[in-house]
């Protein structure tokens, strides 16, 4: 039988909800490897990362990866610029193509600044890039079959526009007229999204410090209620409950709340005291919860961990806790996977992501009509799998009681070789075209 490959996973109990905590493969191994954006294809089952790093799983993987949950690949070249890792700030899927942004200026090894795409094969401009190295485009939405981009750019595609523009599958739109800025001539957002069908921007359109919300109205940009003051800024637009959540670092009263505040199409609304102290970098809806993430320790002004979440009237713990920053948040198969500069959640070693099941089942309360039988249980030497549904065999991964992984393997085999394991309860874990099934085995 092959070596195995051991991925640090843990069982983490609190106050009788288990959590399984898992690294996806190696992870991202780059010394200073960011994740800054997660995204699941649903249709393929397909989870990507981006951000800035070159290596992910053991493999070269420049700034773009995938997982199709049991390894990592690489998108051909991805955005290397003569060795030196760039940046993907942004991944979205449009026409059946992955669509990425950031401050690049070369992708599959092809001059392709700040917005490239990917047909399953090879990298592709849409229609053209930024102008300059200089340039990026930061973050990506699709609305009615059309993809929207903002940034820092002045030309996208050789069609001029001040940061905001959209491709309507044949030509770039300049959406930028209309937008009067108190300062400069540079419109700086840092989140787009259509709510109640209104676009809405966040940035910094009140030079030097003011942070503000906009609404494009009649071909028009309107500012929608009044400036967050100071030396703050807003980072995210996430709808929750029919809400649009602002969220990123400020304080009340200069803001609604600290640091996540939520709009109903004509009032603001708090949240009773927010996230503090610093920033929230990212908010994301996982199994009607809104998870915040970020540089925060309390919320709601209780401790709460790096991760918090709210139903929409109050703070509830995550018992998630990691001494680093998750940027990006996804769901893949069920699970919450996070991203960011972590090597560390809840005393488990990780390499800057993870997957987080909420749902994990204690070693004793293993979920009920199992795909599966262990035989023979208890045993000493060997065990084999019996599938007790017509299905086929995808994978087989085996934890202790502490919730270490012992074996987890890409393998149609159904008889394992345990002799060398301790005395004690295990748990097997089996993964089919039907499904995951988990039951108890007894080593004597």
């Amino acid at each position: 039988m092959k070596k195995l490959i051991i991925l640090f996973i843990c069982i983490i109990t609190f106050k009788a909800q288990a959590q399984l905590i898992e690294t996806l493969g190696i992870g991202i191994s780059s010394a200073s490897g960011t994740v800054k954006v997660l995204y699941t294809d649903t249709i393929n089952n397909i989870l990507y990362a981006g951000g800035k790093f070159n290596l992910v799983g053991g493999k070269k993987c420049w700034g773009i990866a995938k997982w199709n949950g049991l390894e990592w690949d690489s998108l051909g070249i991805g955005i290397s610029e003569n060795g030196f890792v760039q940046n993907v700030t942004d991944i979205v899927s449009f026409n059946n193509e992955i669509i990425i942004c950031g401050p690049f200026q070369s992708c599959g090894g092809k001059v392709i600044q700040g917005i490239a795409r990917w047909d399953g094969t090879d990298w592709f401009s849409i229609g053209g890039s930024v102008d300059s190295a200089w340039e990026s485009v930061q973050r990506l939405e699709v609305y009615n079959n059309e993809l929207y981009a903002i940034g820092y750019f002045t030309r996208i595609g050789g069609v001029p526009t001040n940061g905001i523009a959209k491709w309507n599958g044949q030509n770039w739109i300049d959406l930028s007229q209309g937008f009067n800025l108190d300062c400069g001539s540079a419109i700086q957002s840092r989140a787009i999204r259509h709510f109640n069908n209104e676009l809405y921007l966040v940035g910094n359109y009140n030079c030097p410090n003011d942070e503000r919300i906009m609404k494009r109205v009649n071909n028009q940009w309107v500012q929608v209620g009044s400036d967050i003051t100071g030396d703050f800024w807003l980072n995210n637009l996430t709808i929750f409950k029919n809400k649009l959540y602002v969220s990123g670092y400020f304080f009340a009263p200069y803001a609604t709340d600290n640091g996540i505040f939520s709009f109903d199409g004509t009032n603001f609304e708090n949240t009773n005291g927010g996230a503090l102290p610093s920033n929230v970098w990212n908010t994301f809806e996982y199994k009607d919860e809104l998870y915040v993430s970020g540089q925060i320790d309390f919320a709601g002004g209780q401790p709460i961990g790096r991760l918090a979440k709210w139903d929409g009237d109050q703070w509830l713990n995550t018992n998630i806790n990691t001494a680093g920053t998750i940027y990006a948040m996804a769901e893949y198969n069920g699970k919450l996977i996070v991203g960011g500069f972590i090597n560390d959640i809840n005393g488990t070693g990780v390499t800057n992501l993870a997957s987080i099941d909420f749902d994990a089942v204690g070693i004793n309360q293993l979920e009920k009509n199992s795909l599966f039988k262990l035989y023979p249980n208890p045993t000493n030497s060997n065990f084999s799998i019996e599938l007790n549904k017509l299905s086929n065999l995808k994978s087989v991964s085996i934890y202790n009681s502490l919730g270490q992984t012992l074996l987890q393997q890409k393998t149609q085999e159904k008889t394992f070789d345990i002799s060398n394991y301790a005395k004690g309860i295990y748990l097997v874990e089996v993964q089919t075209d039907k499904g995951i099934s988990r039951q108890k085995l007894m080593v004597e």
